[in-house]
């Protein structure tokens, strides 16, 4: 019962506990509500839009009553409900500075026990809320910060928590003395400490333990984590004392050469113990290295021992874990060097453990594997086996460790030498993650089912073993893989279709250097997770496809070394992850997608190399990252790119193997981190800049086969080439994806050493270094100062023009291996002191001047041969032939051929028997022209079939060797074809003419375009005399000067002789040269300057042509012959072509005697200033057979020659470019029946072409009529129905008249199939659009029918035209909108014009499909809308965009427009809105940006300083405000035009700009506010200066007469004060000056007259900004500055504008409305070519100037409202263009000038204002006399003027009816007349609408700003 009684009270206390208790305390919810709501820098719900304790919040509706134990990471006591444990770990995922925490918070949970602040990066906490706050906590036991950034100042309050079990600190970076002493000696319960990498520096420097003692205190000490601490190893006999320790983790500490092991014997509690990524090695004499036994025996408890990553050395006995029963995880891993063995034992044991993880990776197993595999056969619980660099050869894959071992996760038997085939497990595996078998020798199939066998994988490596066949598809079904790497194999076929698709979570997938084929990647490839992918080395083709776009997270994109095709494609620029990409060794083509590589800011390796890639090399990356670039062996030209400017980050720039020219760029020094620089074989001139020595790091430079001149840099010592260790790491990228760590690319660098080309890769380039600058033009001596580079291996300055000796510094070269100074100049001895170098390997001096003995045959030198010094006549001693050289003074001897040449027999082992001559000679060929096709060049054989095999031997037939043809019969070679085998400008190229005297038979050598300089000396084509059956020689496109033809005179069986474009300059007897040339039929000079040596009143050298009678073809092009030639052109009666283009600068030639040439065939005389018709009459009219004549480019004058007619046989007629006048007769062209090209554009001619005349000319396929004639030139197409018999290619009638209706054209151009280029533009057509033309025409590819009449919608073909180029329908009527698919229509276009139409509607967005366009115009139309996203982000080569005069809106430009290469921006007059985004900063390129007259907003954005080529810049006409950004705008070093006036810009005026090449400056209508800028001084440019209505103060500053070259200069509206400065008139070229609106005072400068204001000829500099756009086409867009500027000034009481070249004629002062004083200066009188004088509203007195009356050209003189008194002089009424006069409000007197001339124009008006001046056409003045006299004077005056309005009215309109009546019989009779009336109505018309469609604009606009203003007022 006492019982019963006892839990009834019991159970109600706690009942009244629990009521009392329903959740947490208050004051812990306050404060945990606290903790949250203050570290809002942690965990505030809105950094992510993550809440990251949702939970923690007080309910809306129970208010207090919420329960805080309810919430997460909160853990109360269940009877007293008070917190308990806090959770609080992983709230902070960022790295804050001042994240700092409130102790104190924690001071209200009374029992709490456990406290968890882990990974939370705390730094601290507030001040005085530290962690003595928690010392009223006494049940804390669990306390947990690691991972936080707290310091030394933590460790005091710890004391105080007494009751601490476990404390935690690990990875809080302290670094301070050791502390335990002090901190830990009060925690006498603590069982767990973790103080894990931090720097505690423990030092114990006296026999005291110092701080560790407190250590014995810790007798319950469980686990102790010091890994990482920096402890001594002095600190290891304390923890021994720790007998209670069953965790110890010591890794990675300081323990070098100490064993440990003994003083741990002691803890026999042991179960882990942690020795790793020490230096242990135990070598005391008595443990020898070795791991000692007894320490493993004697921890009986021990389930974990890692050791790995030590010294140890000897042998372990694996026997020795068999008693440690309870081992579970043995890692033993790089445990030793190669001295240290782990021994398993053959004798039967079975061990009395099951591991669960073993590794024993790059260790020895001193055993066969039989003994490894008894012992792992014991064994059925392992999760992890890492047997990797084990040197296992015990033959197949142990499958049966699978099949027993039914959990095991990770298998990794890497890098050892197992073989045979992969067999699998019979049964699934669902618990492997991981298998790595690579590196080893396994070969066969793959089983098909693996994928089924293993489904739970992540991660397979197969890579470097031997399997082939498929890849199986049944990997498809491995959905949780995330690493595949099945890399160096023979694996052959595509990648399957299920595993593309199935493993959708692979991150890393490598499958390089197999057979695989396919396409990368189709549609249906799903690897969206790939992060690394590898598929370099393979036979993968195609273009790349838009499967691979969906990879968009990848790093690492390698596809190199494949057969892909096609271009890089535009979604590239999608991967904005990528760091490596490699897609070298493809056939890759076209234009590098600019705009897409830019997005790819994290780029660190590009690898374009070996593709077909073009262009020019342009801002390619916009990544600041970018450490190595190669675009080596494609087709890029120009100047190299800018791209990397200011690039520190790059280390690798290679761009071997280009089109490259012009100087090595400045840019290059800024490259300051720079360690490779290759640039060879490109076609880079100049000398090698200074500025190179700037780049301070660099190890490898080449600049090899260029044609570099000047002397080589004295400042290379500057550079390091290796004599200072650099930090970075060049060879590679590295980066890790667990379990795999890869490296991602290794650096690969090829480099000619030891005269082979070398590669370099890995650490092996941090120690290479060298210097290459040979095959270029470098001169001067050698500077000493390249010896000091003592750390430098190779040096090769070979194939130069260096002169002077070998500098002794050269000895200092310690490390040199490979030095080349052959084939220069070199003179002097060689320096003996060469002889200490030991490393050298190849030394090369050979084809010098050196002179004395060779160096001893000591060290190095004694290896060297004869091959090393030959070339050197006066070089002598060993190992040269003492016959061969000059040894002394006393004798000498030449050297003969044989030694001079290679050693063929020896090198290639030929047999030299019958024909093998030829044979050794095409052999020797290959192998001395080092420079021209040396098959190591560029990694390819020019000639690889030139050589010896192996099998056969000397047997080799060259007659079957490429380029090489033999005579069927005899077998000997008559043909050599060895031309263009090298393509890239070389100097000192010489050839050995004597290696072809061996081709006995040989009739047809070419060696053209080979660049050869000349010939090696007596051994030139002299040679080839013994060549008796030599017919044809093309020495074509090389560098031979006339040195070459005394030996080639010599050769008299040549038929075809070529020189052209050679050096064949000055005057050449030709008569020397010619006179053996009997049978010569055809002769090439052209391209060379080549003069006539007539030096007396003889034919000189011209006369040696007459001997020349079986010559058919002469080519003297560009020879520079003068007129001396002809009469002996006339004796070559054989002549066939006759080519004499571009020579004569003389008009009179004495063509006629070429009347004797019966048999020419085609005759050329473009462009040689022929001016006289008869004679060429006389000289054409012989020549029957005639077919092609070219006289395009001459002043030839009067009609078409009538005897061109007789020219039946004509195929080509060109008379272009000439005078020619009267009309084409119709006869010529029915008289040449096979005529296929005539052109006759831009001539003189008249009358009427009819058309029809050629309807016969089958054959005709080119027809060019454009500018043929005025306008009394017309060409007609009948109405009649006819059919032409031709099909043209070309046709172009440009500004031309067709006088019928369209129907008759378009009925004959609908007869056409065939046409590629059609050109109607200026021909005054109607109607539709022709769509027919395009239909029928598939291959046409330009098309322009820009400003005719055309109207109506502009309809597209129905199918795709991918041929056509070039669309321009500018400057018609087109209306409606443009059709969506325009882009799809016409995919490859490059230039669209469809300006000045009537176009409306939204931009069509498949525009952006063009994505090769370049030009793009689509000004005054009436678009509107936005820009399409799809053009702006397509449209990526865009070189012109004009938008200009449309109702376009939106803003400009949002960052997702791509317009990387616009060179010019118009978008002026639009509605474009809101403020100048960054996406127009892209536009870096542009020279022209006209964004005025729109709704722009807010500042001008600071970016602007990056658009560096900017010419012109117009922002007038906005709502821009704030302050000019002042420093970028003085980065605009280029601008010639800005203007910024009528916005809302404000700020003084300071320097605003700092290019010297501004012209044109317009700030009207601003708010700026002080002084004039000084920002103009002394810039000479400075054309317009227009700075109106501001509120500019102050004088006139006198530095403005600095501005030598200003023409206009415009200060109106402004609050300028004080005279004005004589120093004006030192501006002598100013036309208009306007200073009026202002408060100047003085009088007016006198010296005025010294200033041109028209009277010289000062016309504007109006400099073209923009020339010719080349991108495979070729477009013209010619700019000039006059097209921008426009000036407003006051004339005829209104403000005009003026533009164009009328600024060239327009002169004017205008001073009105200031505070002037004084006389006028009569001096103004001089300027007598000034158009309008305005001196109104002034003070001035005195009298008018007479020498007014000068003033002849004068338009508008105004000198009211003034104080001027005396008389009007009568002598102003000689001023006969006076159009405006008034000389109101004055104090004038006297009679006004006589009603006669201009002055009986004005009115009243002009005179009214002075009361004593009587003016005749005033009713009444009362300051007049009253007498009859004046009376009678005025009446007789009045009657004189008086009109009779009645006789007047009937008289005009009279006049006007019979006029009208005239004007329509005119027009009636006369079509033309009527024609021309109605254009000009039409013109009138369009130009009124135009005007007042303008002024509506600008009305409208005026208002909008005046509302804008007046709502911002209102606001305000």
């Amino acid at each position: 019962m006492m019982k019963w009684l006892w839990a009834s009270l019991v159970l109600l206390f706690q009942l009244h506990n629990y009521k009392n208790c329903l959740g947490c305390l208050e004051e812990e919810k306050i404060a945990l509500l606290e903790f949250k709501k203050t570290f809002h820098n942690i965990w505030k719900s809105s950094d992510d839009g993550y809440d990251h304790l949702p939970s923690w919040r007080v309910d809306d509706v129970r208010g207090s009553d919420v329960d805080c134990c309810s919430w997460e990471r909160v853990y109360c006591n269940a009877t007293t409900g008070r917190v308990i444990q806090l959770s609080l770990e992983n709230l902070n995922d960022n790295i804050l500075d001042d994240c700092y925490l409130n102790i104190s918070l924690f001071s209200a949970f009374k029992e709490l026990r456990h406290l968890n602040l882990s990974y939370n990066r705390f730094n601290g906490w507030i001040n005085n809320e530290g962690f003595k706050r928690l010392v009223g906590l006494g049940k804390l036991e669990v306390l947990d910060l690691t991972a936080n950034f707290f310091n030394s100042s933590i460790l005091p309050p710890l004391v105080k928590l007494n009751s601490l079990t476990t404390l935690s600190f690990g990875y809080i970076e302290m670094s301070v003395p050791i502390f335990l002493k002090g901190c830990l000696s009060s925690l006498h319960d603590l069982k767990s400490l973790n103080l894990n990498y931090n720097e505690l520096n423990v030092s114990l420097k006296t026999k005291k333990v110092g701080s560790t003692r407190s250590l014995v205190v810790l007798a319950k000490l469980d686990d102790l984590e010091l890994s990482a601490t920096s402890f001594e190893h002095r600190i290891i006999p304390f923890l021994g004392t720790l007998t209670s320790l069953r965790t110890l983790s010591l890794s990675v500490q300081d323990f070098e050469g100490f064993c440990p092991m003994k003083e741990l014997a002691n803890l026999h509690d042991l179960r882990l113990l942690d020795l790793s990524y020490n230096n242990i090695n135990c070598s005391s004499q008595a443990m020898q290295g070795k791991i000692p036994s007894s320490l493993i025996t004697s921890l009986p408890s021990l389930s974990h021992i890692l050791l790995g990553y030590n010294d140890f050395e000897g042998t372990l006995a694996f026997k020795t874990f068999a008693n440690n029963t309870k081992l579970e995880v043995i890692d033993l891993s790089s445990v030793g060097g190669n001295e240290f063995e782990i021994e398993i034992e053959d004798s039967p044991w079975v061990p009395l453990y099951q591991l669960k993880e073993l590794s024993l990776t790059n260790n020895n197993l001193n055993k066969q594997g039989d003994a490894t595999s008894r012992f792992l056969s014991t064994q059925y619980n392992l999760r992890k086996v890492d047997l990797s660099h084990c040197n296992l050869d015990d033959g197949t894959l142990p499958t049966w460790l699978l099949e027993n071992n039914t959990m095991l996760s990770d298998l990794n038997l890497r890098n050892n030498s197992m073989r045979g085939q992969f067999l699998l497990p019979s049964h699934v595996h669902n618990a492997s993650r991981f298998i790595d078998i690579s590196g080893n020798c396994l070969d066969g199939i793959l089983e098909e089912n693996i994928g089924n066998i293993f489904p739970s994988l992540r991660s397979l490596n197969l890579s470097k073993n031997n399997f082939d066949g498929g890849i199986p598809s049944s990997i498809g079904h491995m959905s949780s893989l995330t690493i595949l790497s099945m890399s160096d194999n023979n694996f052959e076929g595509e990648i399957p279709k299920d595993l593309a698709i199935g493993c959708s979570l692979l991150l890393v997938l490598e499958f390089s250097n197999n057979n695989l084929q396919g396409q990368v990647f189709p549609q249906h490839f799903n690897f969206t997770e790939l992060v690394s992918l590898r598929l370099n080395n393979n036979s993968f083709s195609g273009n790349i496809l838009t499967g691979l776009s969906k990879c968009n997270k990848l790093n690492v994109l390698d596809i190199s070394n494949n057969h892909l095709t096609g271009r890089i494609p535009t979604w590239i620029g999608n991967f904005t992850d990528l760091v490596v990409l490699n897609m070298r060794g493809n056939v890759l083509q076209g234009n590098i997608t600019l705009i897409e590589f830019q997005l790819l800011y994290t780029l660190e390796f590009v690898d374009l190399s070996q593709n077909h890639l073009s262009g020019s090399i342009v801002s390619l990356l916009n990544s600041t990252y970018l450490w190595h670039l190669h675009l080596e062996g494609n087709r890029f030209i120009g100047s190299p790119s800018i791209v990397f400017f200011s690039n520190s980050h790059l280390m690798t720039l290679d761009m071997r193997n280009n089109n490259l020219f012009g100087g090595i760029p400045e840019w290059m020094s800024a490259l300051s981190g720079l360690r490779i620089l290759l640039l060879q074989r490109n076609h880079l001139n100049g000398p090698i800049p200074h500025h190179l020595c700037q780049l301070e790091m660099i190890r490898l430079m080449d600049l090899s086969h260029n044609s570099l001149s000047g002397s080589i840099p004295q400042c290379f010592n500057n550079i390091t080439f290796g004599r200072r260790k650099v930090l970075e790491d060049v060879s590679r990228i590295e980066g890790y994806y667990e379990p795999l760590s890869l490296k991602i690319v290794p650096e690969e660098i090829e480099f000619m050493t030891k005269s082979r080309s070398s590669s370099y890769r890995g650490d092996i380039l941090n120690f290479m270094s060298g210097i290459d600058l040979s095959c270029n033009n470098l001169t001067g001596d050698i500077p000493r100062e390249i010896g000091d580079l003592n750390e430098i291996h190779v040096l090769n300055l070979s194939h130069n023009q260096l002169i002077g000796s070998i500098p002794k510094s050269f000895s200092n070269l310690k490390q040199i291996e490979s030095l080349d100074l052959s084939y220069n100049n070199l003179s002097g001895k060689i320096p003996s002191e060469l002889i200490t170098l030991n490393f050298l390997a190849v030394f090369i001096v050979a084809h010098n001047n050196l002179s004395g003995s060779t160096p001893e045959m000591k060290g190095q030198f004694a290896t060297f041969s004869s091959t090393s010094y030959e070339g050197n006549p006066f070089l002598c001693g060993q190992p040269l032939p003492e016959i061969s050289y000059y040894c002394s003074i006393s004798g000498s001897s030449t050297k003969p051929f044989s030694t001079a040449s290679y050693d063929v027999e020896n090198e290639y082992d030929i047999d030299m028997s019958a024909f093998a001559e030829e044979r050794t000679a095409l052999l020797e060929f290959k192998k001395t022209s080092c420079k021209i096709w040396q098959s190591i060049d560029d990694g390819y054989d020019y000639l690889p079939s030139w050589r010896i095999d192996v099998e056969r031997g000397s047997d080799v037939d060259c007659c079957s060797w490429e380029r090489v043809y033999c005579n069927a019969t005899t077998g000997r070679v008559i043909r050599l074809s060895l031309d263009s085998l090298y393509n890239q400008s070389i100097d000192n190229c010489y050839l050995n003419i004597s290696l072809f005297s061996t081709f006995k038979e040989l009739r047809h050598l070419n060696l053209s375009y080979n660049r050869f300089q000349g010939w090696i000396k007596n051994e030139g084509f002299e040679r080839l005399v013994e060549l008796k059956n030599l017919e044809v020689l093309d020495l074509t496109s090389n560098g031979f000067n006339k040195s070459i033809l005394p030996s080639l005179a010599k050769l008299n069986s040549l038929l075809i002789l070529s020189l052209t474009n050679n050096f064949l300059e000055e005057s050449i007897h030709l008569e020397e040269f010619l006179s053996t040339f009997h049978n010569l039929k055809s002769l090439d000079l052209s391209c060379n300057s080549v003069k006539a040596s007539s030096q007396t009143n003889q034919v000189g050298s011209t006369r040696s042509l007459v001997g020349l009678g079986t010559l058919e073809a002469l080519d003297l092009s560009a020879t520079e012959f003068d007129n001396r030639i002809f009469p002996f052109l006339g004796t070559l009666t054989s002549l066939k072509t006759l080519s004499l283009s571009g020579n004569f600068s003389e008009g009179s030639l004495h063509i006629e005697e070429l009347a004797n040439l019966h048999e020419l065939r085609s005759l050329d005389l473009n462009y040689n200033n022929l001016n006289c018709s008869s004679r060429i009459n006389q000289a054409l009219c012989g020549l029957k057979r005639l077919e092609e004549l070219y006289l395009s480019g001459n002043n030839i004058e009067g009609i078409l020659p009538p005897c061109l007619k007789n020219l039946t046989s004509l195929r080509i007629l060109d008379l272009s470019n000439n005078q020619f006048n009267g009309n084409i007769p119709s006869s010529l062209i029915t008289s040449l029946p096979f005529l296929s090209h005539l052109i006759l554009s831009d001539n003189d001619f008249e009358g009427t072409f009819t058309f029809k005349t050629s309807a016969n000319n089958s054959k005709l396929e080119v027809i060019d009529l454009s500018n043929a004639g005025g306008n009394e030139f017309e060409i007609e197409i009948e109405d009649s129905t006819w059919v032409p018999l031709f099909q043209l290619k070309e046709l172009s009638f440009l500004n031309d008249n067709l006088n019928k209706k369209t129907d008759a054209f378009t009925r004959f151009l609908s007869s056409q199939y065939n046409l590629r280029k059609v050109d109607l533009s200026h021909c005054n057509l109607d109607g539709t659009f022709p769509t027919w033309l395009l239909e029928n025409n598939t291959m046409l590819s330009d098309l322009k029918l820009r400003d005719n009449s055309m109207r109506g919608h502009f309809l597209l073909p129905s199918h795709v035209h991918n041929a056509t180029r070039d669309v321009d329908i500018s400057g018609n009527c087109f209306d409606g909108t443009l059709q969506e698919n325009i882009g799809n229509i016409f995919p490859r276009l490059l230039s669209l014009n469809l300006s000045k139409n009537n176009f409306e509607g939204g931009i069509p967005s498949s525009i952006g499909y063009m994505s090769s366009l370049l030009v793009l115009s689509l000004s005054d139309n009436n678009f509107e809308g936005e820009i399409p996203k799809q053009m702006a982000i397509g449209c990526h080569d865009l070189y012109i965009l004009e938008l200009s005069n449309n109702r376009l809106q939106g803003q400009v430009f949002p960052p997702h427009f791509n317009f990387t290469q616009l060179n010019v921006l118009r978008l002026d007059n639009n509605s474009f809105s809101g403020n100048i985004l960054t996406g127009l900063s892209k536009c870096k390129p542009l020279w022209i940006l006209d964004i005025s007259n729109n709704h722009l907003t807010g500042i001008i954005p600071n970016w602007i300083g990056n658009l560096t080529s900017l010419r012109v810049l117009k922002m007038r006409g906005n709502f821009l405000q704030g302050n000019v950004p002042l420093h970028e705008f003085q980065l605009l070093e280029q601008l010639e035009f800005l203007d910024l006036s009528q916005n809302y810009l404000s700020g003084s005026m300071v320097s605003l700009l700092n290019s010297t090449s501004l012209g044109h400056l317009h700030l009207e209508g601003n708010g700026f506010k002080g002084s004039p800028s000084t920002a103009f001084v002394n810039n000479s440019n400075l054309v317009t200066l227009d700075i109106r209505n501001n509120g500019l103060f102050g004088g006139i500053p006198e530095w403005m007469s600095s501005l030598s070259g200003l023409r206009v200069i415009l200060l109106q509206g402004n609050h300028l004060n004080g005279p004005i400065p004589h120093q004006l008139c030192q501006l002598e070229g100013i036309n208009l000056m306007d200073l009026s609106h202002n408060s100047l005072s003085g009088s007016i400068p006198q010296c005025f007259n010294r200033i041109s204001f028209g009277r010289t000829n000062t016309e504007f500099r109006f400099r073209i900004v923009s020339g010719l756009l080349f991108s495979g086409y070729a477009v013209e867009t010619v700019f000039q500055i006059a097209e921008f500027e426009e000036i407003e000034f006051m004339a005829k009481y209104r403000p005009n504008s003026y533009r164009g070249g009328i600024l060239n004629f327009m002169s004017g002062i205008d001073l009105s409305c200031n505070n002037l004083t004084g006389d006028i200066p009569h001096e103004i009188g001089d300027l007598y070519e000034i158009h309008a004088l305005n001196l109104s509203h002034n003070q001035l007195t005195g009298s008018i100037p007479k020498s007014f009356s000068n003033l002849k050209q004068i338009e508008s003189l105004d000198l009211s409202y003034n104080k001027l008194t005396g008389e009007i002089p009568s002598e102003l009424i000689t001023l006969n263009f006076l159009a405006v006069f008034t000389v109101a409000y004055n104090n004038l007197s006297g009679s006004t000038p006589t009603m006669k001339g201009q002055f009986a124009t004005f009115n009243s008006s002009s005179y009214e204002g002075n009361p004593f001046l009587c003016v005749q056409s005033l009713p009444e003045v009362s300051s007049c006399s009253s007498t009859k006299p004046f009376a009678t004077a005025s009446n007789d005056v009045e009657n004189k003027y008086d009109i009779d309005m009645s006789a007047f009215v009937g008289s005009f309109v009279a006049s006007f009816v019979m006029f009208l009546l005239g004007m329509a019989t005119i027009l009636y009779i006369n079509p033309y007349w009527r024609r021309m009336w109605f254009q000009f109505m039409e013109a009138c018309i369009y130009s009124c609408h135009d005007f007042l469609s303008d002024s509506y604009n600008k009305l409208w606009i005026h208002v909008y700003r005046f509302r804008l203003l007046l709502w911002k007022i209102l606001f305000d």
